[in-house]
């Protein structure tokens, strides 16, 4: 009975750590579609762990079990702040990587006391497998991107000009005779990528190959991927050619799909090539000792604590919700007079990508001959509301049509009434006309901390928010981009005089 209850409670401890890792983790596959691959990473590593059961090496009691008590009770400590932190900034991908790593130190951990160092060896590999679902650093990631899909564009209008097709690339963009394609709607090619990793790294492990083989199936399928995304765009390209860019909507997705399955059999047909002499797992003894599980002196302690961070955290944050407290908020006023102000309609794949609940875009020309351009979204407060507004901004979006990031100039506060409403700034090159951006992404429901720079993307800005228990805020953009004006000095002083007018204080 004792080993039974023993077994329940180790059930339970892990249970319940992998279940907290996808919980969290899930907002990312949910609303960004560059990760929603992650849904399958769990079943993959399930499977990857089952397959090597069978030949799992006897268990044995771990060396050195003093100091794996210290190092588990270590990461286990700081599981805590991990998990307060990431219900504040979900949008911070170091705690993401961090609450997965804890996770998946404290399992190997567990399987450490079950069953020794060499069981921990020998299921590493499927355990770790789990970090591909674990969304990248938004630098890294962002650089990858634009650098990936960039030289797609180039390498696609090069191909063009050898078959006669006139074509310009332009950061993300292809012109065309017959307008504008963008190679993020004609190639995912990092969400390829991203997929085509996964399956390298799964399938060289379910067919056991050894390790040089696995690294050449990854690189044949990163090859692959990119190859195939060359043939999307081609072809999609082709499509607008003879007839007009909205047939593109119509054979997106067909072409995506084909695209995807051509790659998995080109990748199959790899793993046929290197499967010559797969490294057989560790032969053992057809009975085994079966494996111990975890004492109740640790799974009861183990679970009472997974317990009290959980209840801590959800206490701390619900402790600082206050419906009825005043906050104070703006609007926008749209301007509506000036010269030729019309609105835009917003391109449906921008839509699908930022996922807003409520957005506008309008141009106008300015009485000093300027060219004006205004973006305005807001998200419900939800819990997707801060990773769906901060995974878009000017210096990650612009390099996307072409535009060259210059330089990010110190912040423009502008004063509405009690508030201090900080706007990021920006100046960028498109086509040897310089841009001036300022942008602003703002919490609704925000606690005044007594400074204009507290709403930025810093580690203290998201430190403070798990200080004031905010949690789940919604949230609001404005971005205006200046042109045709004679200097930066210019554009921000008429930025400053017309945002008197444009923002709106509100209470609520």
């Amino acid at each position: 009975m004792g080993t039974k209850r023993s077994w329940w409670g180790t059930w339970i401890v892990l249970g319940a750590l992998w279940a907290i890792l996808i919980d969290q983790l899930s907002v990312d596959w949910e609303i960004n579609p560059q990760y929603s691959y992650g849904w399958f990473v769990p079943l993959l590593t399930a499977y990857l762990f089952w397959s090597r059961w069978p030949s799992r090496p006897e268990p044995a009691r771990p060396a050195g079990w003093t100091l794996l008590l210290c190092a588990t009770i270590a990461v286990a400590l700081a599981f805590f702040p991990t998990r307060l932190i990431r219900e504040a900034a979900p949008d911070w991908s170091a705690v993401s990587w961090s609450l997965a790593l804890q996770t998946v130190a404290l399992t190997l951990a567990a399987i450490a006391w079950m069953g020794g160092w060499n069981s921990v060896r020998h299921f590493a590999w499927p355990i770790c497998f789990f970090l591909l679902g674990v969304a990248w650093p938004v630098r890294f990631e962002s650089a990858v991107t634009q650098g990936l899909m960039q030289h797609l564009a180039a390498l696609t209008a090069e191909l063009l000009g050898w078959a006669g097709v006139p074509a310009l690339a332009q950061g993300n963009l292809l012109r065309l005779s017959t307008g504008v394609v963008g190679v993020d709607e004609a190639c995912s090619g990092v969400r390829s990528l991203q997929s085509m990793l996964m399956a390298s790294l799964f399938l060289g492990e379910l067919n056991r190959l050894p390790w040089f083989a696995r690294i050449a199936l990854v690189v044949a399928g990163l090859a692959i991927a990119l190859f195939f995304n060359v043939v999307r765009a081609l072809v999609l390209v082709t499509v607008a050619i003879r007839d007009g860019l909205e047939a593109i909507d119509k054979w997106h997705d067909p072409a995506g799909f084909s695209i995807l399955a051509a790659s998995f059999v080109a990748l199959c047909l790899m793993v046929r090539v290197l499967n010559r002499s797969p490294e057989p797992f560790p032969s053992t003894a057809a009975a085994r000792r079966p494996w111990r599980p975890l004492s109740a002196r640790i799974w009861v302690p183990a679970i009472a604590w997974l317990a009290t961070a959980e209840l801590a955290t959800e206490a701390w944050y619900r402790s600082h919700e206050s419906p009825s407290e005043a906050r104070l908020g703006w609007s926008v006023r749209w301007p509506e007079t000036h010269a030729e102000f019309k609105d835009r309609e917003i391109a449906p794949n921008v839509r699908a990508m930022l996922a807003y609940n409520e957005g506008r875009e309008a141009a106008w020309l300015h009485p000093d001959g300027s060219r004006w351009l205004m973006f305005a979204f807001k998200w419900y407060a939800a819990r997707t509301s801060t990773l769906s507004a901060r995974q878009h901004r000017p210096e990650i979006c612009l390099p996307a049509g072409g535009r060259t990031l210059l330089a990010e100039h110190p912040p423009v506060v502008i004063k509405v009434g009690e508030l201090q409403i900080p706007f990021r700034a920006y100046e960028f090159d498109s086509n040897g006309e310089p841009l001036h951006v300022f942008f602003c992404l703002w919490e609704v429901g925000n606690r005044d901390f007594g400074t204009h720079l507290r709403q930025d993307f810093s580690r203290e800005s998201r430190l403070q928010r798990v200080f004031a228990g905010q949690r789940n805020l919604g949230q609001q953009s404005l971005e205006v981009i200046i042109s045709g004006t004679a200097s930066r000095a210019d554009a921000e002083a008429a930025f400053r005089a017309q945002m008197q007018s444009f923002l709106v204080l509100q209470r609520s």
